[in-house]
């Protein structure tokens, strides 16, 4: 896994790199109001890391601002366009053969230190089991690349054990799992994914693909 550390701030990333790629994002609340200054919007992978933990939520990757440098992009506004890795080829195959009901791709808004979260571990359970009840699924699992196209769908992860993560109550804001959207009925003309915050609150949309 490549490890996110404060590496400093830039735009989007090219496709040198075969995996998964962000390229729209809208957000409705980004958890942040205007007096602190711009948000720090952050995409992060969360799913097991080792055997015996296949329902460990750990945090795998982060693609925001301070994130690897093919991994950073900065969304200060409601719409964001561009190109951001999300999760390579290489991580993916690795995690599909050992790791096979899918894993979490969840927005966050990061007020501590950046690409470390820390959350409370009550709030994001409850959040994801809603929208799993609702859908049917709160993870995501990627199927298919190169010629034969991409495709994402729901998993059956559900993260039961996110209470032994490290990283809790703080201030980073949960603003929702991203899920496939026509698993909810959604068809967005600018967007395979919605983004929930709970069973009913929908708080935006993002365009994720495989290059």
């Amino acid at each position: 896994m490549i490890e996110c550390g404060n590496c400093g701030g830039g735009g989007g990333s090219s496709y040198a790199t075969a995996g998964l790629y962000m390229t729209f994002s809208r957000i409705v609340d980004m958890g942040e109001p205007w007096t602190r200054g711009d948000p720090e919007i952050e995409v992060h992978v969360h799913g097991p890391l080792a055997g015996g933990y296949s329902q460990y939520g750990e945090d795998l990757t982060c693609s925001g601002e301070h994130a690897h440098p093919d991994r950073q992009f900065d969304q200060n506004n409601a719409f964001w366009n561009g190109s951001v890795l999300i999760w390579s080829q290489d991580q993916i195959d690795a995690f599909n053969a050992e790791f096979p009901n899918g894993h979490n791709i969840l927005v966050w808004e990061d007020d501590d230190t950046r690409c470390v979260l820390k959350f409370d571990k009550d709030v994001l359970r409850s959040a994801l089991t809603g929208i799993a009840g609702a859908i049917g699924g709160a993870a995501v699992k990627a199927k298919g690349f190169g010629g034969i196209g991409l495709t994402l769908f729901l998993a059956s992860f559900m993260a039961t054990l996110y209470q032994d993560a490290s990283w809790i109550n703080s201030n980073d804001d949960f603003l929702g799992a991203l899920v496939p959207a026509s698993d909810r009925g959604d068809s967005w003309s600018d967007a395979n994914l919605t983004l929930l915050k709970s069973a009913t609150a929908v708080n935006g949309r993002a365009k994720i693909i495989g290059k």
